[in-house]
């Protein structure tokens, strides 16, 4: 059974997809196109919460840095791969511009730990950083608040025990 929101809640928006895009939708005529990208993003969403890593706050804030106005955006996986998952070389590359000083942070280990991130939890590290940056809150909260709030997972929320 499909539950529609009330349209007091539906919002109305033009999207232009690719055909690679709709062809990763799929159609359902059941819930329709609109119908269809609600559930996979509702599902992309959940996806990322639970892959997303447990990183100190120094290397959270030493990632969304460095990653600030690079693009990740994917648009087409044509056998260059997603842009997430070349991020870690950007932090790898900034070792010299002195982010590591700045974060007190490894830069290269942490590039390390990035690379050998399944894909779903480097996709969730870049989505952080998106809405780190795209925050309201961006200039008012306090930094672990804002990264809490943007899903980051921080070692000290890290459940105890296994």
């Amino acid at each position: 059974m499909t539950t529609k929101p009330p349209p007091s809640e539906a919002k109305r928006f033009t999207v232009h997809l690719p055909p690679k895009a709709l062809e990763a939708l799929g159609k359902d005529d059941m819930i329709g196109l609109s119908g269809r990208i609600t559930e996979v993003a509702m599902r992309y969403r959940a996806l990322l919460d639970d892959a997303m890593p447990t990183l100190t706050q120094a290397q959270w804030c030493a990632t969304i840095d460095v990653l600030n106005g690079t693009w990740l955006i994917c648009d087409d996986i044509d056998g260059r791969g997603d842009p997430v998952q070349g991020a870690w070389a950007s932090v790898a590359d900034s070792a010299e511009d002195g982010t590591g000083a700045k974060w007190n942070v490894d830069v290269l280990a942490l590039a390390d730990t990035l690379r050998d991130m399944p894909y779903a939890s480097q996709a969730a590290v870049c989505e952080v950083v998106r809405r780190f940056w795209k925050h309201p809150g961006l200039n008012e909260l306090a930094t672990v608040d804002l990264l809490r709030q943007c899903g980051a997972r921080l070692v000290e929320d890290a459940p105890v025990g296994g």
